[in-house]
C-alpha cells in the first residue's frame, strides 16, 4: 500500500520474449532487452537467488531503492549495472523538460553539477533529450571503478541515470548504452 501511494509501483506485461516496465507516477517506460535483469521495487522477490549472490536483501535493497529515488536498475548480460533514479528537480522543475531551459538556465543546470567537486569531468552532450554528462572515479582495493551518469529533466522531474563501469575506463559503448 505504501509503495502504491508513493506511485512508484511498476507494472510489467509480456510482449514475445520481453517485459515492458511501466512506471506511471515517473512517466517512464523500459522495454527490457534480451539477457538484462531488470530490478524494480515491485519485483525484487523474483530476483531472490540474484540478490542472494550479491550478500543482500530484497528489503535492503528496496530501502535502498526509495531512499535515493531509484525507479529501476538494468543489469546487462555483459556485467555491470545502471539505475533509473527519478527526483524532484528543484529550481528547474517548471521548465518541464532541457528543451524549455533557457541558455542561462541550462548554464545554471550544469553549473550545479560542475560546482558540486563530486566529479572528474562535466560536460553537456549533443543528445536528444539534452542531458549533462557527469563521470567520477575511485579506487576499491586494486580495482578502479568509474560512475558515469547522465541527468536530464523529464516530466518537470530530474531524471538521472547512472552507470557503474568496473575495472577500466568508459567507453563510447558505455555512453551509447546510456543514451
Amino acid at each position: 500500500a505504501l509503495l502504491l501511494w508513493m506511485g512508484m509501483s511498476a507494472v510489467s506485461c509480456a510482449l514475445a520474449a520481453q517485459n515492458t516496465y511501466v512506471f506511471p507516477y515517473e512517466g517512464l517506460r523500459y522495454t527490457q532487452q534480451e539477457g538484462e535483469t531488470v530490478l524494480t521495487q515491485t519485483n525484487l522477490a523474483e530476483h531472490a537467488d540474484l540478490i542472494a549472490s550479491l550478500g543482500t536483501t530484497a528489503d535492503a535493497i528496496l530501502s535502498s531503492y526509495m531512499a535515493a529515488g531509484i525507479v529501476m536498475e538494468v543489469i546487462p548480460q555483459d556485467g555491470g549495472q545502471i539505475a533509473v533514479s527519478v527526483a524532484d528537480a528543484g529550481a528547474f522543475a517548471g521548465a518541464g523538460d532541457m528543451a524549455a531551459l533557457s541558455e542561462e538556465e541550462l548554464a545554471a543546470f550544469l553549473a550545479q553539477y560542475e560546482d558540486s567537486g563530486l566529479y572528474e569531468n562535466v560536460s553537456l552532450t549533443d543528445t536528444e533529450p539534452r542531458c549533462v554528462r557527469m563521470t567520477s572515479s575511485a579506487m576499491y582495493g586494486s580495482m578502479p571503478v568509474y560512475t558515469v551518469r547522465y541527468a536530464t529533466l523529464y516530466l518537470s522531474r530530474l531524471c538521472v541515470l547512472t552507470q557503474t563501469v568496473v575495472g577500466r575506463a568508459p567507453e563510447e559503448a558505455d555512453d551509447a548504452q546510456l543514451e
